[in-house]
């Protein structure tokens, strides 16, 4: 087994180029035993060990396959920093101990410990007091943290897309659009409330309902329809959250390069990956306060950047055109990211679970969608009104304002809030992951954050091998956010809601507004049929068009997408 010092020398730079093989490693015609680490002349091979065969040193060295050029960018990125990736790797450990010790069972705390005084029962209390506060900070579950989430999760990326979107649909169509897909949004998650609520009614009436427990869609499907809708409520969750979650991996790279270009944005996938690691300590969506506290701050700022930048400080061009909408399938594509950006991303019941009153939630996702508008309308339209068609080709809208410390501090928050949204969207999938494995419910915090690890690398992976931001989004909204978050719930509330029994014992009746289970009914047909067409119909040839042309023009594995 190779000593520390042999493993250490991996790290070093001066020794990379060199490698392990029978215990020894080679650097600079020199070979190292690793048992006395002493250091020996090593000979030169004779052209006699070929046999007769000359060896051509002209013969070109065969082209390398975009992953294999990826993982050596990354060996290269790794022999100036292998000091700085351990000292990662050491700190994700520590901080594992020191959220350890906030999660444990409080009826677990004291167990074995003897209390001889009573100086030292009131240290203890004090102690105790001190970790109960901090832990409260920390953990939210009221209505004012279930807007603070969702508004987090709403927007991020988007904010850097939705110019490129008004280029391809026009200014009229975008507003439009936007309004009526916050709509439905809205009335999608009212629905999947409306269905949460008689869950939960069943497992309380069972007494099946643990607390450590986090309910999630496919598993309401499961209680209420049986399997069947269970394997569909499951599949378009997870994929919809596992890509969303790629998404911001991908934006992070694309938005850090606009203010450092030095790396490719390839290199800049690997680093931010290894940081998505750190998100594997997060226990579940209650302690996540802090984070998305800082989130809505980081949004507001970059959405009024463009606004007020476009307005007042951007040159203005007088022979810029608004030619929008261009083609059929640059309209439909837009369409589709709006169609992306709202619908909470399969936050819905997480999101829920995480309150102490789920069922006000409903109310609080209203009050974040129009707070999302004050944020997408104004940036979006003000952008576009100043560059015209030239968001056309510029799907990151950060790519076109002028280099400032304002642009500096936009990308900076909008890093850390994309990274602070992928923690939001990946909490979820190691909920389910968990519970495939069978350790959702366990006590040991470590044993959780090992086995999310593949997750991130999946992940990870993704993100290298479909690099395109901007068309990935659409792509997203067409073919999963359409059925998971839109059309599913509306057409399992209309299975359940036909048998009279179960309209008569809904926990939710029928809003004021309507009165009626016809006309929600009518509602929820309209949804469906709409968004089958425009979204999946529509929106899949428009967003896979545009996806296989970026395939085509630069390849799987892109090292620099639109550099």
């Amino acid at each position: 087994m190779p000593t520390i010092p042999a493993i250490w020398s991996v790290f070093r730079a001066d020794t990379f180029p060199g490698s392990f093989v029978s215990g020894h490693a080679s650097a600079g015609g020199f070979t190292m035993n690793q048992r006395d680490h002493s250091w020996s002349h090593m000979e030169p091979v004779s052209l006699g060990a070929f046999k007769g065969r000359q060896p051509n040193f002209c013969t070109k060295a065969p082209a390398l396959d975009p992953l294999e050029s990826s993982i050596l960018s990354f060996v290269e990125f790794s022999k100036p920093h292998g000091k700085a990736l351990l000292a990662l790797v050491i700190g994700l450990l520590f901080c594992l101990q020191i959220m350890e010790s906030f999660c444990k069972d409080e009826s677990r705390v004291g167990i074995g410990m003897q209390i001889t005084n009573v100086e030292e029962s009131n240290n203890f209390t004090a102690a105790r007091s001190i970790q109960k506060k901090i832990g409260a900070f920390l953990v939210g579950g009221s209505s004012f943290d279930a807007w603070l989430t969702t508004t987090t999760a709403q927007v991020a990326q988007v904010l850097l897309t939705l110019p490129h979107t008004i280029a391809q649909m026009g200014i009229t169509s975008g507003i439009i659009f936007q309004l009526l897909y916050g709509a439905l949004g809205c009335w999608s998650c009212y629905i999947t409330m409306c269905l949460y609520m008689d869950y939960v009614k069943i497992l309380e009436r069972h007494n099946t309902r643990r607390k450590s427990h986090i309910i999630q869609w496919y598993e309401v499907l499961n209680g209420l329809l049986g399997r069947w809708w269970r394997a569909p409520g499951l599949l378009f969750n997870c994929a919809l959250l596992v890509s969303t979650a790629t998404i911001q991996l991908i934006a992070c790279a694309n938005t850090i390069w606009y203010m450092n270009n030095s790396l490719d944005k390839r290199t800049w996938t690997f680093i931010f990956g290894a940081l998505c690691f750190l998100t594997v300590l997060i226990p579940t969506a209650r302690n996540y306060r802090l984070w998305v506290f800082f989130g809505i701050f980081m949004t507001t700022y970059t959405a009024w950047y463009f606004t007020i930048a476009s307005i007042f400080f951007e040159k203005h061009d007088k022979h810029v055109q608004h030619s929008a909408p261009v083609s059929t399938i640059q309209y439909f594509s837009g369409a589709t990211n709006i169609l992306f950006t709202f619908g909470n991303h399969a936050l819905t019941l997480e999101i829920a679970e995480a309150m102490d009153t789920p069922r006000k939630y409903k109310t609080t996702n209203v009050y974040a969608i129009l707070y999302t508008f004050t944020l997408t309308l104004p940036s979006a339209v003000s952008v576009y009104w100043r560059f015209g068609d030239q968001m056309l080709d510029h799907p990151n809208a950060l790519a076109v304002f002028s280099p400032s410390k304002f642009k500096n501090v936009a990308i900076i928050l909008m890093l850390t809030h994309q990274f602070i949204e992928f923690a939001a969207l990946v909490v979820p999938v190691f909920a389910m992951w968990e519970k495939l494995l069978g350790i959702h419910c366990s006590q040991n915090y470590t044993l959780k954050c090992v086995a999310r690890m593949p997750i991130v690398l999946g992940i990870c992976f993704l993100a290298i091998m479909l690099p395109f931001f901007g068309s990935i989004n659409s792509v997203v909204g067409a073919t999963l956010s359409s059925i998971g978050i839109y059309i599913l719930p509306c057409l399992a509330f209309m299975v359940i809601r036909q048998h009279k029994e179960s309209r008569e014992n809904a926990v939710e009746q029928p809003p004021f507004w309507i009165k009626s289970w016809v006309g929600v009914y009518c509602i929820n047909l309209g949804l469906v049929i709409w968004v089958g067409i425009i979204g999946i119909g529509f929106g899949s040839w428009a967003s896979m068009h545009n996806l296989m042309h970026k395939v085509e023009k630069f390849g799987w594995f892109a090292k620099c997408f639109q550099c």
